[in-house]
């Protein structure tokens, strides 16, 4: 396992799609092979190779097309971010397994705690996959047109079993309860990466949605609350997106005077049969001492007519 990351290391973005996909089906079809790769990963994550020179000097225009200016990552740090690019694939892989989903977030967690994962490596992974997937789909939509077979709009968004998003957005929502600073502001520029990668509406709507959610709600913790605030003031100011995040936050406000509406009617409903049920307990009481007075009387008078008699 460990030879095979550390090839794939000296490889960098020269790892063919091929051999990304081999190691997909056997993360399937292996289980044990996928918690052996996630144990090495998280026991060893600065695994050393020895051809990080050559990963940069193909990196300036691979295969992908990809180039250090479209992505604005300094070329002193493109090394870095090849040498690590393959561990983050392989993660990648293990979160959408539904069984490994869980312990890949937590071993991706302590990565990027550690300093083995950083923004720059992600940016370069996202874009790589997502443009996999759109050329792959692209292709299966020009085959079906050549066949004449209805397809669907080139402008919607990938489903979410071609996609990355989901998994990668359910990694950066767990990521931001942690407590570690690096890890914090991993997910911050995590979201912002996200929000120019998946940039259709479906999948921003759902980031902000998420975020706005989270922003509103009284249960989350104030540590959560103020990351979220953060993550999603940056999106506004960087983005311009103040329309569409004040629609969802008069959402939240519609559905909370609904809630609030309903929970008032509901209050005074209760008021008024705790009113009622005072009001029959008290004429119950009232008639249980009317009763009494006139056993009472009754006696007296029995009592009465008694010493008469004697």
């Amino acid at each position: 396992v460990r030879a095979i990351r550390c090839r794939l290391k000296s490889l960098g973005v020269k790892v063919s799609d091929c051999v990304l996909d081999v190691i997909r089906k056997a993360a399937i079809a292996w289980p044990d092979a996928a918690k052996t790769m996630l144990r090495d990963i998280d026991s060893n994550p600065f695994l050393v190779s020895n051809c990080m020179t050559e990963s940069q000097q193909i990196f300036a225009c691979d295969q992908q097309g990809i180039t250090v200016s479209q992505l604005s990552i300094p070329e002193d740090q493109v090394a870095v971010a090849c040498h690590q690019m393959s561990d983050i694939f392989i993660l990648f892989e293990m979160l959408s397994i539904p069984s490994l989903a869980m312990e890949a977030s937590h071993v991706f967690e302590r990565a990027v705690a550690q300093g083995a994962i950083g923004e720059q490596a992600m940016v370069l992974v996202l874009e790589r996959r997502h443009s996999q997937r759109l050329i792959a789909t692209s292709q299966m939509v020009l085959s079906s047109q050549n066949k004449d077979i209805l397809v669907t709009k080139p402008n919607q968004p990938l489903s979410e079993e071609d996609d990355d998003f989901v998994p990668v957005l359910s990694l950066a929502e767990a990521l931001a309860s942690s407590r570690n600073s690096r890890v914090q502001e991993f997910v911050r520029m995590l979201y912002a990466i996200m929000f120019k990668i998946y940039d259709d509406e479906v999948s921003r709507g759902r980031m902000l949605k998420g975020l706005v959610e989270r922003v509103t709600s009284t249960t989350d913790s104030c540590h959560d609350l103020d990351l979220d605030l953060e993550i999603l003031l940056f999106l506004v100011h960087e983005e311009g997106i103040v329309r569409p995040v004040l629609s969802m936050m008069r959402e939240v406000a519609e559905l909370a005077n609904v809630d609030r509406a309903a929970l008032w009617h509901q209050l005074c409903a209760n008021e008024e049969e705790k009113m009622r049920t005072c009001e029959e307990k008290q004429a119950e009481i009232s008639g249980l001492v009317r009763e009494k007075n006139i056993l009472c009387q009754k006696l007296s008078e029995s009592e009465s007519l008694s010493h008469h008699l004697k």
